[in-house]
This record gives C-alpha cells, sequence and structure tokens, in this order.
C-alpha cells in the first residue's frame, strides 16, 4: 500500500481517513482523532483504498466499512480498554 498523507471523507463528512501507512491510519470521528493499526484490524489491512474510503456512520456513531463488511463501534474508538478481546479470523 502507499504510504503518505490521503484524506478521505465519509458520506456524513464527520469521518477522514488521513495519514495512511504501512501499519494503519489515522481515523477522525467528529474532530477526534484515533489511530487504528493492521495489526488490531487486519481485516482493514486487507481492504484498498478504495473500500476504505466508503465509510458510513450509524445513528449512534458506529463507524461502517459495508464494502468489506466490517464495523467498529463507536465507544471502542474512545475507551478500546473496556474491549481486551481481539478478533480472530480462523480458517475452517
Amino acid at each position: 500500500m502507499n504510504t503518505g498523507h490521503i484524506t478521505f471523507r465519509a458520506k456524513t463528512d464527520k469521518i477522514e481517513i488521513t495519514d495512511v501507512r504501512d501499519d494503519g491510519f489515522k481515523l477522525s470521528v467528529q474532530g477526534k482523532e484515533y489511530s487504528l493499526l493492521y495489526s488490531d484490524f487486519p481485516e482493514l489491512k486487507e481492504a484498498g483504498l478504495k473500500e476504505l474510503s466508503n465509510i458510513t456512520s450509524d445513528f449512534s456513531g458506529n463507524i461502517h466499512w459495508p464494502e468489506i463488511g466490517f464495523s467498529i463501534e463507536k465507544d471502542l474508538l474512545s475507551h478500546p480498554e473496556d474491549y481486551p478481546l481481539k478478533f480472530k479470523n480462523w480458517e475452517i
């Protein structure tokens, strides 16, 4: 993936992805910035820039990437210590 400063705005214009790098990117939600590392969210690493740029949010502020079928609860961004379990993609 190319690194550098890339900005995407969601349809709501309250969500931006900035500073896409090899290890993750920054997500700005209603003016608050969060760092999302691919090591914590490996399903986002596999997404291309087109899929990452298609971001939506619902009435409660949860973030959704509909093209890749992935969502993050708004509370997880603000309080990651409350969510110690990590997603594992188990192959059968």
